[in-house]
This record gives C-alpha cells, structure tokens and sequence, in this order.
C-alpha cells in the first residue's frame, strides 16, 4: 500500500498528525476485560502499529489525570509510568479493575520505585 504523507509533512512536518484526520492505517478497540484470554497482556492484534502513535499523541496532549482516566489500555500504560503519578494517585489507579497491560506497567513501576504491593480487600 502507498501511503501518502505530503499533506501531513507540509502542515507539521510529520508523516501522521491527528489534527488531519486522514489516514489509511487501522486503529483497533481494546479487548474488554471479561473477553481476554487468562494471563494474556494483550490480544493477538489487539493494537495496530498506529494505536502507539494514537495513544502517544493522546497522552503528550492532555493532562496526566485526563492519561489515568484514559480508555484507552495503552494511553494508561504511558501514564502509570509518568514521574508525575506520584505515590497518591498511584494507589489510587492500582485499587481499580484494570486492563491487565497498565496493570502490567503499574507493578513495574511499583517495584522501580520499591513500594509495597497494595493490599487487596477481601
């Protein structure tokens, strides 16, 4: 497939901008929760190679609170990481029923940081 990029290189220097709306690349919908395999972080082509550009571009563009309370699993994943999550909001995007790919990143982070694990009410 030819793709042409001149359109969004001469308006921002760049082969794929949002603010074009226009492009022949497929976005997928995450999985929900209940339709995921056991242990899997993500599906088999649950993201396309342009849902990281999407979920980038979504996260450097909005505040860090608008990234946790994101849909979208990836948008999330870049947030948890983000040195602005500090140790408040984090317990507080770990104590809710998450995808299981930023709750992947979340333990990351969490054991980077050398915080205890959250303790889960029975």
């Amino acid at each position: 497939m030819d793709i042409n990029f001149g359109r969004h290189r001469a308006l921002y220097d760049a082969p794929y901008h949002p603010a074009c709306g226009e492009h022949d690349s497929v976005t997928h919908a995450a999985v929900a929760i209940e339709d995921r395999s056991a242990g899997q972080l993500v599906e088999p082509e649950e993201f396309s190679k342009l849902d990281l550009t999407h979920a980038c571009w979504q996260f450097i563009h909005q505040s860090i609170d608008a990234s946790l309370a994101s849909e979208h699993p990836l948008v999330q994943s870049l947030a948890i990481l983000d040195r602005r999550v500090g140790r408040g909001r984090f317990e507080r995007f770990v104590s809710m029923e998450r995808d299981p790919l930023p709750a992947h990143f979340a333990e990351i982070r969490r054991l980077a940081e050398g915080w205890p694990a959250p303790v889960r009410a029975s």
